[in-house]
């Protein structure tokens, strides 16, 4: 009996130590954090080849489109530092001169960032120009208004 309960104990710390090793690995695999052009700039060639992430603001008309394709390519730019990405997919709507823009994908060895994921923020565009004044909010006439759309 007591060997029964101890290979059942082995078992279970076997299929623990399986699945914290799998959640680790994985976790740490997955994990990847975005550079900036600049420090894109500094890397060695050999770095470059690597996935990368990088964030920066899109140049004021710098977007080049392609006819009768996804195609574009746009500059980037951080604190003065600037690289030429190229993106063959839809584009956010957020995706306008100025935005913040965070790209994913390879430097191409013709001197471009092929990206393969584009991901765009405009922060602007979701704050309110005036303040919020909470003495004017009244939950009770707000759950009113929305019963009476309905």
């Amino acid at each position: 009996m007591a060997a029964k309960k101890s290979k059942i104990v082995i078992a279970i710390m076997v299929i623990v130590g399986v699945f914290a090793w799998l959640t680790l690995s994985s976790f740490n695999e997955n994990m990847q954090y975005f550079i900036t052009v600049q420090d894109l700039q500094a890397m060695d060639k050999a770095d470059l080849n690597e996935n990368l992430r990088i964030k920066g603001f899109l140049v004021a008309g710098s977007i080049e489109e392609t006819s009768n394709s996804l195609e574009v390519y746009f500059m980037l730019e951080d604190k003065g530092a600037t690289m030429k990405v190229r993106f063959d997919q839809e584009r956010p709507d957020t995706f306008k001169d100025g935005s913040e823009v965070l790209v994913e994908g390879k430097f191409h060895e013709d001197g471009y960032f092929d990206a393969k994921t584009l991901m765009a923020k405009c922060p602007s565009k979701y704050e309110s120009e005036e303040g919020y004044n909470l003495e004017d909010y009244d939950p009770s006439k707000n759950n009113t208004e929305k019963e009476n759309a309905y």
